[in-house]
Parts: structure tokens; C-alpha cells; sequence
């Protein structure tokens, strides 16, 4: 099924997850499966509809998301809301949920929500590696207070990480702390080299320190 639909094969993908589903009755995945064939063919709805059956199971959990962005794609906001109020509220150890809610904020540019909704995962999971790392970024970018400690946390918890350096470094620059900036976006840079990201944001960061020279040669070496 799932080959069918990376050849774009939906027509023969449903009645593949629909046998699937027939075979694992107790199971949310073939639904899951099945409201994604649905949202490929642009049919939130039918949808909305299979991944309502998936969070009714046991092991639905992972069709919360999901389910809201059908829901949220078939023009039903108020139903999103209310089911993620829901689920939050029944489900207190989950904090999927509350993750995809915070991210969706943020590309919606409500850092206010998204920083609630990080802060609400960190009650509930203190080490969640994904909520430190982006609520320290979005402290960092509102040059709230926080951040550098906030992103200091989260790499304790997973050394050598690249992305949580490049926080990190960020929130140490934001901070007026180039030098350590510059020392962090370096390791980060030196544990994936391939990452253009990574290189790009070491440049700014030498431009901002006054070296144009290594700068520039880092601009060439992303070339």
C-alpha cells in the first residue's frame, strides 16, 4: 500500500490499507493509512472520518495529529480546536498534540502560543529534547531572557547534537555572546560539514564578529 501510493498509485492503495484494516481490526494503523490516501486525493472529509475510528483505539494515539490537520483541512476549525482541547485533557502524558500545536503556531507567527504550548510539553515531559531546543530558539529571536540556559538544558541532555549547537550558538549571539557563538556554530559546523545551514549561519556569525576573511571562506566552501 504504502509503495502503492509513493508511485501515486491511490486507487489501488485504498482497497490495499481497506484489506489491511480487514486483517487488524483492533489496530489505528490501516486507518491511519487509509486517511492518507484520502488527504493525497484532496478529500479531508473521508478523511476526518477514518482517523476518528483510529483515535477511538487502544493504540490511536498517533492519530491525534493527524486528525486535527483533517480537520483543520476540511474548514473545520472549531472542531480542531475543541478535539485538541480534548485530547489534551484525557490524554496528559501525550505531548505530541501539544508539539505539532506549538510548531503550527510558530509558522503562524503566534510566538505567544507556541511558547505556551512548548512550556505546557515541559510540565509534562521536563526532558523533551524538542520543546527545549525550539522554546529556547523562539526566547532567543523575542531576546526574551531564558534562552541561552534553556538551550544550554537541552544540550547537556544530547551532546554533540548539531541542531541544538546552532541554537545554542544563536542564543548566545542574540545574548551579545559572540565569541561563544562562534565557538558553538563552529562544533556545529564541524560535526556536519554538508549542512549549508549550519556553514551559513557561521559566516553571519563571522561577519558579525568582524572576520570577513574566514567569512568569506566559508561562503566558498558552501559553494
Amino acid at each position: 500500500g504504502r509503495v502503492q501510493m509513493a508511485t501515486g498509485d491511490l486507487q489501488q492503495a485504498l482497497p490495499t490499507f481497506r484489506k489491511l484494516q480487514a486483517l487488524e481490526p483492533r489496530s489505528a494503523m490501516p486507518w491511519v493509512r487509509i486517511a492518507g490516501v484520502y488527504m493525497a486525493q484532496k478529500n479531508p472529509t473521508a478523511a476526518v472520518e477514518a482517523l476518528q475510528k483510529a483515535v477511538a483505539l487502544p493504540d490511536g494515539a498517533d492519530a491525534a495529529t493527524p486528525l486535527h490537520l483533517a480537520l483543520v483541512a476540511a474548514g473545520k476549525t472549531d472542531e480542531a480546536r475543541s478535539m485538541a482541547q480534548d485530547w489534551i485533557r484525557t490524554h496528559p502524558k501525550d505531548v505530541n498534540l501539544l508539539l505539532h500545536l506549538a510548531q503550527q503556531a510558530t509558522q503562524q507567527k503566534d510566538l505567544p502560543a507556541a511558547e505556551a504550548r512548548y512550556r505546557e510539553v515541559l510540565q509534562r515531559a521536563p526532558g523533551n529534547l524538542a520543546a527545549l531546543n525550539n522554546l529556547a530558539y523562539l526566547l532567543a529571536e523575542q531576546k526574551k531572557p531564558g534562552g541561552v540556559a534553556m538551550a544550554e538544558q537541552a544540550l547537556k541532555l544530547a551532546p554533540e547534537q548539531p541542531n541544538l549547537l546552532d541554537t545554542l550558538a544563536f542564543a548566545y549571539a542574540q545574548d551579545g555572546q559572540i565569541a561563544k557563538a562562534l565557538t558553538h556554530q563552529g562544533r556545529a559546523v564541524a560535526l556536519a560539514p554538508g549542512n549549508d545551514d549550519l556553514r551559513l549561519a557561521l559566516a553571519r556569525l563571522q561577519i558579525q564578529a568582524g572576520d570577513k576573511v574566514a567569512a568569506r571562506a566559508e561562503h566558498i566552501a558552501q559553494v
